[in-house]
């Protein structure tokens, strides 16, 4: 569970070392300071967002109107941006001092896989390190879980933006900060607490919750258009009453003090593809099975939602098993995950057979129909979004250039993905160099 919690008494769950004074890291935006400008980011994002799908629904309204509410988001947003960059520096450029060195001092919140936690101007920072071994050390599957946090909020963001059955679900604004090859995911506090769930977990399935009819509604609505399973959790403490899920476990859902329906905790919102991918896929640089990897590797939305059956996205984890053998459900749900694990199994097969293949001849195919300064703009901006288009992700760039390596008229393709993953790999090196650097810095960066 990651918390993201306000209470009327102040932050829940804290530990009582936090920050020096606020006074004294105030960042100024235009003169102002951000405490006296945006006490309150969640209050002013959510009327922002409601002005935005209000005017982008009313096509029949005024220009000016549709403007300002554009205008109103975008500096808002801006303004957001600017200080979560200001402090996530601060945050980044003191990991290696001591506890009591520290300018802000990160908090105690529930939840492993977030990294460190701080807040400051009622902005929680979670930095993205694996300090307490998840990931056995692997800082590159830390920072993936950050941007798995973000996809899944956004996907879940853009589903309720299109449809008028989810207009009342409400998520945090958000925003990633990438600094010096660390990562530190911000988001505005939300007006939730521990009393306000009732959906999903937030203790590790101690207690599991799905106790609104109304917001139960709207995730079985995301369910259908995300193309996700239903399917049955157990509560530890209370493992006589299983619950139904439409999404993963840990996904929170709350009813807000405000009495907003608020989403949050996205990082496993997508199915996972197969963890042990060895059996995919005949290839030497692929170990048999990730360290956490049904956390990190997850499969595109696009590929999930046109597969030819739902999947459960609690697939290859521990919510997704009855844990009393004696139970009468416990033979049955057995046979369900064993079929919703093969499910996933060919899914990934597919993706890695068939669509890269497909994607492989559509490259080519769409080379001899573009100039060569097309060509260029086309590789060097939307080659991405065109893989992510087909459900491909990106980590498997290296089997598209297999495919296209050597083929005929795929001269211009083969040198794009050749310097694309050339990339990649230079900005995993410097993230990483940037890493030991400033860990084996003794004094302030």
């Amino acid at each position: 569970m990651e918390a993201y919690y306000m209470d009327q008494q102040g932050y829940s769950d804290t530990s009582t070392n936090t920050s020096s004074s606020e006074d004294e890291l105030d960042i100024n935006v235009e003169g102002r300071e951000y405490s006296e400008v945006y006490d309150d980011w969640n209050t002013l994002f959510q009327k922002a967002y409601d002005r935005v799908i209000l005017c982008s629904n009313a096509t029949t309204l005024p220009y000016n109107i549709r403007h300002d509410s554009w205008e109103n988001m975008h500096q808002l947003s801006k303004d957001f941006k600017n200080a979560c960059v200001s402090y996530a520096k601060i945050i980044i450029n003191e990991v290696h001092l001591n506890l009591h060195e520290k300018t802000i001092k990160p908090v105690r919140l529930k939840g492993a896989a977030g990294g460190e936690k701080y807040i400051i101007q009622s902005i929680l920072f979670k930095f993205a390190i694996d300090n307490r071994s998840l990931y056995m050390g692997d800082e590159l599957s830390a920072r993936k879980m950050a941007g798995q946090d973000l996809l899944g909020m956004n996907t879940y963001m853009n589903l309720s933006a299109q449809s008028s059955q989810l207009k009342e679900l409400c998520y945090p604004l958000t925003c990633i900060i990438d600094h010096r090859g660390f990562r530190i995911i911000a988001m505005a506090l939300l007006p939730i607490n521990h009393g306000t769930i009732v959906y999903g977990t937030d203790d590790g399935a101690a207690n599991v919750y799905n106790a609104d009819a109304k917001l139960d509604k709207f995730m079985q609505t995301v369910a259908r258009k995300l193309n996700l399973k239903t399917h049955t959790v157990f509560s530890k403490n209370l493992p006589t009453k299983p619950v139904e899920l439409h999404s993963c476990a840990d996904l929170e859902g709350h009813l807000g003090i405000d009495g907003r329906y608020y989403l949050v905790d996205f990082g496993r919102a997508i199915p996972p593809q197969d963890p042990q991918i060895s059996r995919s896929i005949d290839s030497s640089f692929f170990s048999p099975r990730l360290k956490m990897g049904h956390l990190t590797l997850k499969l595109r939305p696009e590929l999930i939602q046109n597969a030819n059956k739902p999947l459960n996205p609690d697939v290859f984890s521990s919510f997704n098993r009855c844990p009393n053998r004696n139970d009468s459900l416990y033979g049955s749900m057995e046979v369900s995950r064993a079929k919703e694990e093969d499910d996933i199994v060919e899914l990934t097969g597919f993706l890695l057979h068939d669509i890269i293949t497909k994607v492989a001849e559509l490259l080519i195919t769409t080379s001899t129909k573009l100039s060569n300064k097309e060509q260029e703009f086309f590789y060097f901006n939307c080659l991405g979004i065109y893989i992510h288009f087909y459900g491909n992700n990106i980590r498997w760039i290296g089997l598209l250039y297999e495919k296209v390596e050597g083929e005929r008229n795929a001269e211009v393709p083969e040198v794009f993905l050749l310097v694309e993953m050339e990339s990649r790999v230079l900005k995993h090196m410097i993230n990483k160099g940037l890493r030991d650097t400033i860990r084996g810095t003794k004094h302030l960066a």
